[in-house]
C-alpha cells in the first residue's frame, strides 16, 4: 500500500522521464526519438510513499451520505474524503501536505464515538518520517488509461 504525490516544488531537481525501453514498462517496443524541449504538462515526477516493510496502513477519512430533497427521485449519494495535514520531513520536499496516517492505537478513537470535550483533532498530525520510505514511482501512475499491477513497480 502506498500513496503518491507529484512534485509540487518546481525549484527542486527533477529526474529524467522514463523512456519506453526502460524497465520493460511498455513491452518490447522501440523508443521514439524525442526533441529536447520543455516538459509537457502533467509530466511532473511522481513519488511513492509507503511503510518500509510494505505493510498496509490506515488513512483518516470522513464519510457522509448526502440525501436529496424530499420528493426527489435522486438516490442518496455516499461521499468519502481523505483527511490531509501538513507534510512531514520526508514529504515536504515534494509537496506541502500529506494524508493523515493513523497509528493502530488511534483507530478506535477515530472511528467510534468520542468524548465531545476531547475530539480527535490531535490525531491530525504528520506521520513520523522515519516510519516511511519514499521512492520514485512508475511514470504510468497518474494516467487514467493505465491500469495494472505493473504500475506498483517503482521507476
Amino acid at each position: 500500500m502506498a500513496f503518491y504525490e507529484w512534485l509540487q516544488r518546481p525549484a527542486l531537481p527533477q529526474p529524467p522521464p522514463i523512456e519506453p525501453r526502460e524497465h520493460d514498462l511498455f513491452g518490447n517496443i522501440e523508443a521514439v526519438p524525442k526533441k529536447a524541449g520543455k516538459p509537457k504538462a502533467g509530466s511532473r515526477p511522481v513519488f511513492k510513499f509507503e511503510m518500509p516493510d510494505g505493510a498496509p496502513y490506515v488513512l483518516a477519512g470522513l464519510y457522509s451520505e448526502w440525501r436529496p430533497r424530499k420528493g426527489s427521485d435522486d438516490p442518496p449519494l455516499d461521499t468519502f474524503s481523505i483527511v490531509t495535514t501538513e507534510a512531514n520531513e520526508l514529504t515536504d520536499p515534494i509537496h506541502d501536505r500529506m494524508p493523515v496516517i493513523l497509528h493502530p492505537r488511534d483507530y478506535d478513537r477515530w472511528l467510534n464515538d468520542y468524548d465531545e470535550s476531547r475530539p480527535p483533532i490531535d490525531l491530525l498530525r504528520p506521520y513520523e518520517s522515519e516510519g516511511m520510505t519514499m521512492t520514485p514511482a512508475n511514470r504510468l501512475v497518474g494516467n487514467v488509461r493505465n491500469n495494472g499491477p505493473e504500475m506498483l513497480n517503482s521507476a
